[in-house]
């Protein structure tokens, strides 16, 4: 093969324009100040594409780690408040894990790995406790399930909530409106939906939420998000040095979903997503359970399979790489995405080695 290819979610093969515009920027010059201010800007595209009269009532914040992060800091400068975790997968565990190390008042509604959250019983849950704030993973990828952020948004605008959402899989995955699905704020990185590299968390939020953590006790200087806002509002810049290289990179790949069209990029994602999941199916796989419904990634099983990481290394000695399942799930189901720069050709040819592993191992 010529090229690796990339069917993971994140990282991904990426546009070849992504690395051209790299320069050594430094990160305290006017120059990135303007790019920082362009990130913003086609940032609110994606997130506010059903509500443009609300840009500039939501600001991002950039610093180098990765989507874990974004959410770490999130629940960090949130941490004097009380906090609904809601979970239904390995990535709502992670965030849970977090908050237990630093959330004073915080309660967890936990829903069986890969299982629908049941809003009732959620509704239950908010009124029954006098919470500040809600924290829920959008895309949880660990189970290919996409939970309903717009019917939490709704519960959160019924009971006066803030609403915190791990958006790490989801932003240039699946559309969303961040005004429309009242969301406070969200996390995520730039490797995955956003086609770009590695290196960068990113926050956006209401202005008016960044305003107000002012009055919040953060025990960290690196993860404290009003910082972070305030340097951004009064210098453009951030806080502390960033990759001027990754952010570059964010900023071509933003200016190429801006110019497709964020509709026209999800959709892209998603018939790639359908026509994988179709053809596969024919030779013999099936979906680990039937909530599957995000368009980053599909979680695949195979009954005569006894060990799938036998197949995710049998590809990725042909330079095609996927993913193993989390945890428990590590060697009975194989994670396959089709984001990046794939077409039905490079789905084709994947499943024609998926094929011949088949054929080799008399399965």
């Amino acid at each position: 093969m010529d090229k690796i290819k990339l069917f993971t979610p994140g990282p991904v093969n990426k546009e070849t324009n992504i690395y051209n515009n790299i320069s050594e920027i430094p990160p305290r010059s006017n120059q990135f100040s303007q790019i920082y201010k362009d990130i913003n800007k086609l940032l609110n595209n994606i997130l506010l594409y059903k509500n443009t009269d609300q840009y500039y009532n939501y600001s991002s914040v950039i610093f180098n780690g990765s989507g874990t992060t974004a959410i770490e800091s999130i629940i960090t400068s949130n941490s004097d408040k009380k906090i609904l975790f809601i979970s239904n997968g390995i990535f709502g565990d992670r965030w849970i894990d977090i908050g237990k190390k630093c959330v004073k008042n915080m309660n967890i509604t936990h829903f069986e790995f890969g299982n629908k959250f049941d809003l009732i019983k959620v509704e239950n849950e908010i009124k029954n406790n006098n919470y500040d704030a809600i924290l829920s993973v959008h895309n949880e990828t660990s189970c290919g399930i996409s939970n309903p952020i717009y019917n939490l948004g709704q519960l959160c605008k019924k009971y006066r909530l803030e609403f915190f959402v791990d958006a790490v899989a989801s932003i240039g995955c699946e559309l969303f409106d961040i005004y429309e699905c009242n969301i406070t704020v969200c996390g995520f990185s730039c490797n995955k939906g956003l086609l770009s590299t590695t290196g960068l968390s990113i926050v956006t939020g209401k202005n008016s939420y960044f305003e107000k953590m002012k009055q919040n006790n953060t025990n960290s200087f690196y993860m404290d998000l009003y910082l972070h806002y305030k340097y951004f509002i009064n210098f453009n810049q951030c806080l502390t040095t960033i990759s001027t290289d990754a952010a570059i990179c964010l900023l071509t790949s933003l200016k190429n979903i801006t110019e497709f069209g964020i509709i026209n990029h999800v959709e892209g994602i998603e018939k790639k997503r359908n026509y994988l999941l179709e053809n596969i199916k024919k030779i013999g796989f099936t979906t680990y359970n039937e909530n599957q419904n995000t368009n980053i990634v599909i979680c695949l099983h195979h009954p005569n399979i006894k060990h799938h990481n036998n197949l995710v290394s049998f590809l990725e000695k042909k330079g095609i790489y996927t993913y193993r399942g989390k945890n428990e799930y590590n060697d009975c189901i194989i994670q396959i995405s089709c984001l990046g720069i794939i077409t039905t050709n490079d789905i084709d040819m994947l499943l024609e080695n998926i094929k011949i592993f088949l054929t080799d191992f008399n399965i």
